[in-house]
């Protein structure tokens, strides 16, 4: 390093230096606080691109960390706020221990990188690595040692390529949609089926209902338009009616009453998957909207999911039908 008295020859092994490329700043760490303040004071004045940070007695390993990225250039992000990407259907929130921005480039995207202490099973999957690098987030995680952790603990995480899973597709048309949900409950019915019921004493209505099936022991009868007096006389037969008007109600709505008439006691919200075992399961989470069943591993959504994302799914076991 240049000096007033001619050059000065620092052992990086005693000192080591931190070189930000991007914005060719560097940072000498005095591990120990062994630099005499005096020469520190010289070294900064000669060469303000290359301060020195020490580690001094009783500083904790995140005011360390923290003076460190300053000075390098990075922006702290607020630590109790997780960094929220929304890539069509899918959110994904990822905290960690250091959360900072990179320095603005010209005519460049600010990148955003998330640093978190942790051990084998809490890791990010590869592929779920590479798809937030690719977006701009930037996951780093520093494995923590353990005298517990056997060899085969430390094997790296299986990759599996893109896109692990595939997404089931509902029809559009309502009538089908019904069918179709029907169908995944494994549930025989019968279309356009011809029931008789007594209206007074000698006098019958033989009417027809659109889907009629049994279960959980019970006789039930959907219909697709609404009507009163009609669904009034199949209840006095013990026959549980339900209205569904496909006219009038979304595809939505028409699945959240599906779910109640088989019993499921769920609703259309905003759900989170934590995307690691073990250690902090908040770290990093998946959100995506629509009826989850977990009893049947099931996700029933009309949110758009990236195909790269669709690994996630496959490998939590998760079954994912899209309706729209």
């Amino acid at each position: 390093m240049p000096f007033q008295e001619g050059s000065i020859r620092i052992e990086r092994d005693f000192y080591p230096v931190i070189h930000n490329p991007k914005t060719a700043r560097k940072v000498m760490l005095d591990l120990e606080d062994k630099l005499p303040s005096s020469l520190r004071a010289k070294l900064e004045a000669q060469s303000t691109t290359v301060p020195v940070v020490s580690m001094q007695k009783g500083a904790s390993l995140h005011e360390a960390v923290n003076s460190l990225l300053s000075r390098l250039g990075f922006q702290s992000l607020t630590p109790d706020r997780p960094v929220v990407i929304q890539d069509r259907g899918i959110g994904i929130q990822a905290k960690g221990e250091w959360m900072v921005t990179t320095p603005e480039e010209s005519g460049g995207k600010q990148e955003v990188f998330v640093i978190s202490l942790t051990n084998p099973l809490g890791r990010t999957p590869d592929y779920l690595r590479d798809y937030l690098s690719s977006r701009g987030m930037n996951l780093k995680e520093i494995l923590l040692p353990s005298p517990f952790l056997s060899p085969v603990s430390l094997a790296p995480l299986r990759s599996g390529g893109r896109g692990g899973g595939e997404i089931e597709r509902w029809p559009r048309d309502k009538a089908l949609l019904v069918d179709a949900f029907l169908k995944s409950y494994q549930i025989t019915f019968s279309t356009g089926q011809q029931i008789s019921v007594p209206l007074r004493e000698g006098i019958r209505l033989d009417t027809k209902v659109d889907r009629f099936f049994e279960f959980g022991g019970k006789k039930v009868a959907l219909l697709f338009r609404s009507d009163d007096a009609k669904r009034g006389l199949l209840d006095g037969e013990g026959i549980a009616a339900f209205d569904l008007d496909l006219e009038s109600l979304s595809s939505r709505d028409v699945i959240a009453r599906l779910l109640q008439t088989v019993g499921e006691r769920t609703a259309y919200r905003e759900h989170r998957f934590a995307a690691t075992e073990g250690g902090a399961k908040d770290r990093l989470l998946l959100t995506v909207s629509g009826f989850f069943l977990p009893d049947r591993s099931t996700l029933l959504t009309d949110r758009e999911i990236p195909k790269d994302l669709l690994q996630f799914f496959a490998e939590k076991g998760i079954r994912v039908v899209y309706f729209q």
